[in-house]
């Protein structure tokens, strides 16, 4: 219908899915780095593995949030959570060997809700800036 002969309704728009992708980066901890010739002298080269293998105790792990395209090649893996501002998960998929513990993971969601609360607050206040253009009175 033309708006001249029907008011427009607002859209309703509840509930919506946002997508956040975190790159993980794995890293040997530096109390476990075994340097050349099996001391632990400062003076000697470490062997530092750039592969995300290892268990929790002897790797740390770094997750950056929305990463560009080259921080995602550089990742050693990738942890992607679909969910909206009210914690409903719709998708959590982890790609890469990083291996990630509950709490890792857990805390990652609880940024992701964080931020799709944000969203949602920004997306619910321009909806409403442009209802309150757009209306009209009918005659």
């Amino acid at each position: 219908h033309p708006p001249e002969s029907r008011a427009p309704l607002p859209l309703a728009i509840h509930h919506s899915p946002l997508c956040f992708t975190f790159a993980l980066y794995s890293f040997q901890r530096l109390s476990s780095i075994q340097t050349k010739g099996g001391t632990s002298s400062s003076e000697q080269q470490p062997n530092i593995s750039t592969v995300p293998s290892g268990s929790f105790s002897t790797h740390q792990t770094f997750a950056l949030l929305d990463p560009s395209t080259l921080e995602e090649t550089l990742a050693h893996g990738t942890l992607s959570v679909a969910l909206n501002a009210q914690s409903e998960i719709c998708v959590l998929q982890k790609n890469g060997g990083v291996p990630l513990d509950q709490d890792t993971i857990l805390r990652l969601v609880e940024v992701a809700v964080g931020k799709a609360k944000e969203i949602e607050t920004l997306v619910d206040r321009r909806l409403q800036e442009d209802w309150d253009e757009r209306r009209l009175e009918l005659r």
